[in-house]
């Protein structure tokens, strides 16, 4: 038995959860100076803990709004799950796949470039239904790994022109479904672990191995059972998610990020399991909300991780992006594509209260600071900022435009 940083994965081999490198987040060299130049100003005023530059800051609560929004189009019928590469959403239908340049407005019935059905691959003309799925790369040749119901459920996996490689059973484990499927690298980069579940009543995530090399020099998948992963509350205990509809890793691999019926979406520190956040339901910063049963039927599906405050996809920024979809009774489904960030914005000319999005700033720090979450950027325009503030939570402060001063 194998415990790790305090364990969310047991009764496996040692090393599934091997420390990641985190990526830098400050990789803009301005940025970085003017956040060096605000912390300077801060110690100064204040007393606060100093974490490294290279800690994840990947809590992405900070609800930006939806795109497209209740949109009934050629998409919008069982909208199942989302990836994406540097360039392209791919999306799962019920029986369709759907590849996207990152370009395109999601909003436009043209958006779409590529598109194939479930039935054209006769490999699995006994499935009927895909779910979310997630997409990797290696050694430049990009892989999309997708769960396949029914029984037997699979994980299938396809290259980013929807031509099919190969499939490999789930275990037994996960009751024979697999609605959902995330892949995040081991430190062998020849390895890479999947996790995936059941659908009813799940506190624990099957986790595979699946080796690179013979996948893509052999076109073969093999889900190696590996251990599994097991859900624990804020204290410990254990959690469980009904109904799952989809899973991501944040971009260093140190959350998971799981919706589902029952609640949502569900945030999960990958080093213990434990439950770090979930979503509110109809108000609040880490707002999803969704309305089961008659009439509306609406239904938390995939979500995938990708940073797009570049501007790159159009009226879409914000690192978390989740899908809702509408089944209302009568008519046809709609989508909600909901978008969420870990930051906040703070600049002093604004006037009233503001609510730390991008185009609403709060005009003070403490504002900031008493949404905050651990894991949270603060984006502080460059200014004055005559006030005193107790810091208590891992939060990365960064200025722009200038050197920000807080105190006197």
């Amino acid at each position: 038995m194998s415990f790790v940083n305090g364990g969310g994965v047991e009764s496996i081999p040692s090393g599934i959860l091997d420390a990641l490198p985190y990526p830098n987040r400050c990789n803009d060299m301005k940025r970085a100076a003017h956040l060096i130049t605000l912390v300077l100003y801060i110690i100064c005023c204040v007393s606060i803990t100093v974490t490294s530059a290279d800690e994840a800051y990947e809590a992405y609560y900070n609800y930006l709004g939806n795109y497209p929004s209740e949109r009934e189009y050629f998409m919008s019928t069982e909208l199942q799950g989302v990836a994406h590469d540097d360039d392209h959403w791919y999306f799962t239908q019920k029986q369709t796949f759907w590849k996207i340049p990152v370009e395109n407005p999601l909003n436009s019935n043209s958006c779409w470039t590529q598109t194939r059905g479930l039935g054209d691959i006769p490999e699995l003309n006994w499935a009927d239904h895909l779910g979310d799925l997630d997409y990797f790369e290696y050694e430049g040749v990009g892989f999309l790994f997708v769960p396949v119901e029914e029984s037997p459920s699979v994980i299938a996996v396809f290259d980013v022109d929807f031509n099919y490689i190969d499939h490999d059973e789930v275990s037994d484990i996960q009751d024979d479904h697999a609605p959902w499927c995330c892949v995040r690298p081991a430190n062998d980069a020849q390895y890479l672990f999947l996790y995936s579940s059941d659908y009813w009543m799940v506190n624990s995530l099957c986790v595979y191995r699946i080796d690179l090399d013979i996948l893509l020099n052999a076109s073969q998948l093999i889900l190696e059972p590996w251990g599994q992963f097991y859900l624990r509350d804020y204290g410990g205990s254990t959690y469980t998610v009904d109904e799952v509809q989809g899973g991501e890793f944040s971009e260093s691999n140190t959350l998971l990020y799981i919706t589902s019926m029952s609640t949502g979406i569900t945030v999960f520190d990958v080093a213990s399991g434990n439950l770090v956040e979930r979503s509110t339901n109809g108000s609040g910063y880490f707002n999803f909300e969704y309305h089961t049963g008659h009439p509306l039927w609406e239904e938390p599906e995939g979500l995938t991780v990708w940073s797009l405050d570049s501007g790159i996809a159009p009226n879409i920024s914000g690192q978390l992006h989740v899908i809702l979809l509408d089944n209302d009774a009568g008519n046809e489904d709609d989508i909600y594509f909901k978008h969420y960030t870990s930051e906040i914005f703070v600049d002093s000319d604004q006037s009233g209260g503001g609510s730390g999005k991008p185009n609403d700033p709060f005009p003070t720090v403490e504002d900031a600071i008493d949404l905050a979450w651990d894991g949270a950027r603060i984006t502080i325009d460059a200014g004055s900022y005559p006030e005193i503030i107790d810091v208590g939570k891992r939060v990365m402060m960064l200025s722009t435009g200038g050197s920000a001063t807080i105190g006197d």
